[in-house]
């Protein structure tokens, strides 16, 4: 495999069969950490994730996945 490292951030390469990525067939790269933005900074990424944690469906499933959700 071969990709040109040149948007910064956390990246996940990971199996699609579910029992793979369950057993942890998976690998995250840190592409150009020092230009990763600050998270405490990124208002939208809160947005996001305040939203998800607040849905209905967040609620629903919170306590039944027992995989990665991969």
């Amino acid at each position: 495999m071969a990709f040109r490292p040149d948007n910064p951030g956390a990246w996940l390469l990971h199996c699609h069969i579910a029992w793979h990525a369950s057993s942890g067939l998976a690998v995250q790269l840190l592409v150009r950490p020092k230009r990763i933005p600050k998270f405490e900074k990124d208002t939208e990424t809160r947005r996001v994730c305040k939203n998800w944690v607040e849905s209905p469906l967040w609620q629903q499933i919170k306590g039944l996945q027992d995989d990665s959700g991969i």
